[in-house]
């Protein structure tokens, strides 16, 4: 029932304790390269048979939120050195596609197309990723597989079926207007924030929790700062 986001600082000892009890590993791979925390070992616990998903923690590359492009950031930082190769396309999207479901909504037979099987489908445009492919690789699990993890983005994505409901049909959203509500969410925001206020307290908290984290506070324990009303929280 456990799920670990990001776990940058886990050792053998730590993964295999993981990996026998059954704990999925969300790796977040775009946000720890904006935080600048680490990288997880993400061949490693696949080595040693920990059930790893892939997340964005809401810090995607592009912060376009686009979870193939995310599997790919995820494939190409962690496969391997020169000749050494680290672990196959097939592998990280087979992971993903059980483990990630898993974290979200629980165990099931998530991953398998077969009687009983939640009815859980995206459909990608293989005219515009397959188009200059040869038929044996489209023949070919695991080199098929590479050309999605190197190609694929969301807007490839035709059709998107969950529970058995069609949620994207086409390439648009059939629930709600998308666009509309991205016009309408973005003039909120500036709605909230019209004159400097809010960019003034950001700054007073990234101020105090740079002072928490210089001082060590993050491995002590100790709360240090200014006794001012807006030193971020940290007195």
């Amino acid at each position: 029932r456990l799920t670990v986001a990001h776990a940058i600082w886990l050792d053998d000892d730590d993964l295999a304790l993981l990996a026998e009890r059954g704990v999925v590993v969300s790796v977040n791979s775009s946000s720890n390269l904006r935080l600048r925390s680490g990288r997880a070992r993400l061949a490693r616990m696949l080595e040693l048979g920990v059930r790893v998903a892939i997340g964005m923690d809401g810090m995607s590359l592009d912060d376009d939120e686009d979870m193939l492009r995310e599997l790919r950031l995820s494939h190409l930082i962690n496969d391997g050195t020169g000749l050494d190769p680290g672990p196959s396309a097939l592998a990280l999207l087979s992971a993903d596609v059980v483990n990630g479901p898993a974290a979200a909504a629980g165990e099931g037979a998530w991953g398998l197309l077969q009687p009983g099987a939640p009815a859980d489908l995206m459909v990608l445009d293989g005219g515009a990723l397959l188009a200059d492919v040869a038929p044996t690789v489209r023949r070919d699990p695991d080199r098929l597989a590479a050309v999605v993890l190197a190609r694929a983005r969301a807007s490839h994505v035709t059709d998107l079926v969950v529970a058995g409901r069609t949620v994207v049909a086409g390439g648009e959203v059939t629930a709600v207007d998308e666009r509309s509500l991205a016009a309408e969410v973005a003039a909120t925001c500036r709605q909230a924030a019209p004159d400097d206020r809010l960019e003034v307290l950001v700054a007073a908290l990234q101020a105090g929790v740079r002072r928490f984290l210089e001082t060590g506070g993050h491995t002590t324990g100790a709360l240090v700062g200014h006794n001012s009303p807006h030193d971020g929280g940290c007195r």
